[in-house]
């Protein structure tokens, strides 16, 4: 009679599926769309991008369907897919009279003593197990089921937010109408600081529930402080308005503006948000990491960029705003207005 234990020693007689691949590429929404289309891209987490990763289990098939509440029963008993519960433990065909497939157990726990005493012998229900690459994580889009069912069945419940996200129609023509007459405005302050041999980039703050310009500002780091990014000084702006502020701007006040906070609120000053709490950024450049991080202090709601940067915090070298232990996340989309922000780093010196 064969065993579990002969199963494992037995290398040779391991089987892989016929799509042994561990890896596919995801080719999702965002690269089905139209390049011609204007889109802003949402910068998500990479789980919600990454391709389907596999991993190895045991797999029987029944040779008698009728014996399958038992087995199955035994085997959820017996080896219990923890860390696969994503995974649905019977695969059936389309085939009529096809016999089922069903999970044995991953090959980190095959070498226990439930394996090894499993009864696959000529006169068993089961047959002799062999190997099958099945999805290692759960599908968090319907790309990713669509993938992650090409190797075995799986649970997958939609969430409707990411799936709106990454379909292209998150926002109306008329949302989209008033993000790119905000970024022109970040564009035209990121021209002024160019002609002024500053780094062209520009920032502007706004309330999306009144779609008024709260701050606005150019890039200033080559000029009277390292640390006076648009972004930064964006915020620094927004604490002022608010009775704090750090920075004390001189003769290049006239260059950054932000309006009286009451009269856009219509409310006294106890009532007003924290910093940019329920505010949308417009940056002409994706922020670097102390922007980006600063943007998390200041709950910032929103963030859009125009061109990425090679040391970018929002996309490019890693992606702050999604980090696990944040106390504060806010949502990113790239791309708005990518040709003229990009633009505006032609023949510049100081590439960020």
């Amino acid at each position: 009679m064969l065993n579990g234990t002969n199963m494992l020693n037995n290398a040779t007689d391991v089987h892989t599926n016929a799509n042994n691949s561990s890896h596919k590429i995801i080719k999702g929404d965002l690269a089905d769309k139209n390049e011609s289309e204007p889109f802003l891209q949402p910068v998500l987490d990479d789980v919600y991008l990454r391709p389907v990763e596999t991993v190895n289990v045991f797999v029987c098939t029944l040779k008698n369907k009728k014996d399958t509440a038992v087995v199955l029963r035994k085997f959820s008993e017996d080896f219990p897919l923890e860390n696969l519960s994503h995974l649905k433990r019977i695969k059936s065909s389309k085939t009529k009279d096809a016999p089922l497939q069903i999970i044995v157990c991953s090959l980190e726990v095959a070498d226990g003593e439930a394996f090894k005493n499993l009864d696959i012998g000529e006169e068993s229900v089961l047959s002799k197990p062999y190997c099958v690459s099945v999805p290692r994580y759960p599908p968090l889009t319907r790309q990713q089921y669509l993938e992650a069912i090409q190797y075995w069945p799986v649970s997958f419940h939609e969430d409707k937010h990411i799936a709106s996200l990454l379909s292209g129609n998150y926002f109306t023509k008329e949302e989209t109408c008033r993000f790119k007459r905000h970024m022109m405005m970040a564009v035209e302050y990121a021209k002024h600081a160019k002609a002024l041999s500053k780094e062209p980039i520009g920032a502007v703050i706004v309330d999306p529930s009144t779609d008024m310009v709260i701050a606005k500002s150019h890039d200033d780091r080559h000029g009277n402080h390292p640390l006076h990014h648009a972004v930064m000084i964006c915020i620094d702006l927004m604490a002022r308005s608010q009775g704090g502020g750090m920075w004390k701007f001189g003769k290049e006040c006239d260059l950054y503006s932000v309006p009286c906070m009451q009269s856009s609120k219509g409310d006294n000053d106890s009532s007003l948000p924290y910093l940019c709490t329920g505010y949308d950024l417009f940056v002409t450049r994706e922020p670097c990491v102390m922007c980006a991080m600063a943007l998390v202090h200041s709950r910032i709601q929103r963030v859009f960029y125009g061109s990425s940067s090679k040391d970018g915090a929002l996309g490019t070298k890693l992606k702050l705003h999604v980090q696990s232990g944040l106390n504060h996340r806010y949502q990113v989309f790239k791309g708005l207005l990518e040709k003229e922000c990009d633009k505006l780093f032609e023949n510049n010196s100081n590439q960020t």
